[in-house]
């Protein structure tokens, strides 16, 4: 089940490669993640799906969630230095220097297989601005399929690249509700509990800039100009 990728990818080199190194690169080029889904599907998704605002899959209150939800801010996913190549083609390094003099140096190596070298410094000026910065995440949120009738169809259904909001936050927590992407999932069943623990990051509102619209035209924190 493969998305139509917004980038276009030049010629792709199998030697020595695995199919799985082989498709990883397609989708790192891309810039979507590519998993194997509950029906045992390979899914590749493409990144329209990462700043296409839509209605969240599963609704839920926190007296709804387990108790391990924890909201941490740490520096996993750094990048402040990015280098991007294309084989048999040029590479592009940006590096954000406010970022690097206030947490260090957090660098990373990228290659992509695009037709042309045109879109290297898009692709490396774009992750560093979503990586120059700790976030806050929240690690899993566990979900009960057993006992939750309320929610247990719709926990199910859910995949990854699914939004999750947890509603009726406490106080200490940053908002009330926070608004979820399932990053990965794994299921334990047992004879006493059905649970389903999803590795989640918050959702970023980012949306696409879109020329003379009233909403989306305008360039900001929310509407952005994505590669």
């Amino acid at each position: 089940v493969l998305d139509v990728g917004a980038v276009r990818v030049g010629h792709v080199d199998p030697t020595g490669k695995s199919p799985l190194e082989y498709l990883q690169q397609l989708a790192s080029t891309e810039g979507g993640p590519l998993f194997i889904d509950g029906d045992g599907r390979l899914v590749m998704h493409s990144r329209d799906r990462a700043v296409t605002p839509t209605a969240a899959v599963l609704s839920t209150t926190a007296d709804a969630v387990g108790s391990d939800l924890l909201i941490t801010t740490d520096l996993t996913g750094m990048c402040n230095d990015l280098t991007v190549s294309r084989p048999g083609g040029a590479s592009d390094r940006v590096v954000d220097t406010s970022s690097v003099a206030l947490y260090g140096l957090y660098g990373d190596k990228v290659d992509v297989v695009t037709a042309t070298d045109e879109g290297l410094h898009d692709i490396a000026s774009w992750r560093v601005a979503l990586g120059s910065t700790p976030r806050r995440r929240i690690p899993t949120v566990t979900l009960d399929v057993l006992t939750d009738i309320t929610h247990a169809s719709a926990i199910r259904a859910l995949e990854v690249g699914s939004r999750v909001t947890v509603t009726g936050l406490p106080g200490q927590a940053p908002a009330a509700t926070l608004d979820l992407v399932v990053q990965g999932y794994s299921e334990k069943i047992t004879a006493e509990a059905w649970d389903v623990v999803c590795n989640t990051t918050l959702y970023l509102p980012i949306v696409p800039l879109i020329l003379d619209d009233v909403t989306y035209g305008v360039l900001d924190s929310i509407n952005a100009l994505i590669y």
